[in-house]
């Protein structure tokens, strides 16, 4: 079952369903979303071969979820259809309802990122706590499905996990672990998507809102959040983290691109659209740009520091007023650029390096800069403590050809999602790469960031 056919959908899963349904390894039985969504989404099915047998089911409801009835009649469909897994493509604000609806099930699920959100929660002190009691909620039940659905996989899409490069510098983390008792004592990490939104759009727009009181820590921030959880933990620790944040809003970017100079670019046509930011009140917006401060302690002691930047206001290739027909995703100027820099203590530095280019690279070869897989590893090591060269380069090609992974920042997915499918049916085990369990630590750094942006805000407007 496919709850959400929205254009993540679009873009992946009913493509992705459709060739495992004619390889014979998966069946798509029916599509819940809400009654508002009719037409888009029965367009979307046929469009990727969707015939009569595959069964649409829409919901009453305003919100997100669809409240009571909604959960006796998903209930109801589960048994009838003898349902065995569900994906969970939905907005984030509704995963949390969804989420706990099928783990009480007993169904497999696949959830996309970020786990769970609650609206205003960027500006909110209540919406955090909400959000708190939604990661503590998920940790029981978590337990209770183990306990009582031993052979059900609840697993997060969330592909950096399945990228070879980065599964690279947890082994390389590990190995120094093992060699000196040093675990990693500093990261910073550099995210940005290129992502040039004008005021209205940022106004409007509702793939990856800006108006819910959410913003990019919630969307691509997600996971670099998470690949950090991850490559911290791989020496058995849970992350408890203190947070320092800050963020621009739209608002803040409006200023820094103040209206005349998009006059200038863009001709005065566009001066009507842009009144729209100013409009809507403080509280309302996400975070469009991002910068955090995470403390690792333990025992009184600062283990580890995070710096964390997530940006949508960096270089763009876009150069047009106009989004019309274009692809919110990749196809309106986006130029993802990312950066890892890991300290070891006086042992190991790791640093990752990510150019993903817009539709003006198009001609540049996949692992290039610029390339849709582009993404490199510079290693340097104390060798006097330490075994290897002084310092190594790898790419995610040469780890690729030799692993026959899968594990770019892009076609990772594709590995989340098959190893999700093949632990569902029986035909691998019932870990994955990404495992639902494994994304608590990285929800609890989640809330300690929110909380950290919501207090900052009630500080500044007392």
């Amino acid at each position: 079952m496919l709850i959400g056919a929205g254009e993540h959908s679009e873009r992946f899963y009913l493509p992705a369903l459709r060739r495992m349904a004619d390889e014979g390894k998966a069946d798509l039985i029916a599509v819940v979303d809400l009654e508002t969504a009719v037409e888009a989404v029965t367009k979307r099915t046929a469009r990727h071969g969707w015939s009569g047998d595959l069964r649409h089911f829409f919901l009453r409801g305003r919100g997100p979820f669809p409240g009571d009835e909604g959960t006796r009649l998903l209930s109801s469909l589960a048994r009838e259809l003898a349902i065995d897994a569900v994906i969970i493509s939905t907005e984030p604000e509704a995963h949390a309802e969804y989420l706990m609806w099928a783990l009480a099930e007993g169904l497999s699920v696949l959830v996309d990122k970020p786990v769970m959100v609650r609206p205003g929660v960027s500006t909110s002190i209540p919406a955090v706590d909400a959000l708190a009691r939604d990661v503590r909620r998920l940790d029981t039940a978590l337990t209770e499905y183990q306990r009582d659905h031993p052979h059900a996989v609840a697993a997060v899409m969330a592909h950096r996990r399945a990228n070879a490069l980065f599964s690279k510098v947890r082994s390389l983390v590990r190995d120094v672990f093992l060699a000196t008792g040093c675990d990693i004592t500093s990261i910073v990490a550099e995210h940005s998507d290129g992502e040039w939104r004008l005021p209205d759009e940022m106004a409007s727009q509702t793939y990856h809102p800006m108006f819910r009181g959410y913003g990019v820590l919630a969307q691509s921030g997600y996971h670099v959040l998470d690949v950090i959880c991850w490559w911290l933990s791989v020496n058995g620790w849970d992350p408890e983290f203190r947070s320092e944040a800050t963020a621009i809003r739209p608002p803040d970017f409006a200023a820094q691109v103040p209206p005349d100079v998009l006059v200038r670019l863009f001709g005065p046509d566009i001066e009507e659209r842009l009144v729209a930011v100013p409009a809507i009140p403080t509280e309302a917006w996400g975070e469009y740009d991002l910068h955090a401060f995470l403390r690792r302690e333990e025992a009184g002691s600062i283990k580890a520091t995070i710096g964390l930047h997530l940006l949508h206001s960096s270089f763009s290739s876009r150069g047009w007023p106009d989004t019309a027909g274009r692809n919110l995703y990749w196809g309106n100027g986006r130029n993802g650029q990312e950066t890892f820099l890991l300290q070891q203590g006086p042992f190991q530095a790791l640093k990752v390096l990510s150019w993903q280019g817009g539709s003006l690279f198009d001609d540049v070869d996949a692992y290039e800069p610029g390339g849709p897989r582009h993404c490199e590893l510079h290693i340097f090591r104390n060798t006097h403590f330490l075994p290897g060269e002084p310092y190594e380069k790898l790419t995610l090609q040469e780890l690729e050809s030799c692993s026959g992974s899968e594990g770019s920042l892009g076609p990772g997915k594709t590995r989340v999602f098959e190893e999700f499918i093949d632990a569902v049916s029986g035909r691998g085990g019932a870990a994955t790469c990404s495992n639902l369990r494994e994304h608590i630590p990285t929800m609890e750094a989640f809330v300690a960031i929110y909380r950290s942006l919501a207090e900052r805000v009630v500080r500044e407007t007392a």
